[in-house]
């Protein structure tokens, strides 16, 4: 039984995260180009009780994000809140391929790495301390490589 209710939920939390959202404001929505493709994964490394992770997602969802409707930026979160939600999410980086990076950063909180979806490397990092627009020039530099 315990599995079953696992299964359902991870592919609820799976089904959730991947399909894309009408609201851009959702965390799990996300922006894309007419190409199938990403160009890049944003990875939000979130915990509910980081302070730094609000200030991030304030920033990002009402300042930037929606000023990126053409950029193929897929925006993921880590939920790195407690051990029960690390679990799941790094079943959830297995399932997208980016097991290594959940690894370097697992239990920490803040920022948002940028991934090349191609590669798997690691391109920037985001904190709360930057500005939008130097936000937004990250993000759109980093998809155009």
């Amino acid at each position: 039984m315990r599995i079953y209710i696992f299964a359902v939920t991870l592919a609820l939390v799976l089904g959730a995260s991947l399909a894309p959202a009408a609201d851009a404001s959702s965390p799990q929505a996300a922006s894309h180009s007419d190409e199938d493709e990403a160009a890049l994964l944003a990875v939000r490394m979130y915990a509910d009780w980081c302070g730094y992770c609000e200030a991030l997602d304030n920033k990002l969802d009402q300042e930037v994000r929606p000023g990126l409707t053409d950029a193929s930026i897929v925006f993921i979160y880590f939920d790195m809140t407690d051990q029960d939600t690390q679990r799941h999410t790094r079943m959830y980086a297995s399932y997208l391929g980016l097991e290594e990076v959940f690894d370097r950063h697992q239990g920490q909180t803040g920022y948002m790495v940028l991934v090349d979806p191609e590669s798997g490397e690691e391109l920037d990092r985001i904190t709360s301390d930057v500005s939008p627009s130097a936000m937004h020039e990250t993000l759109v530099r980093a998809a155009s490589n």
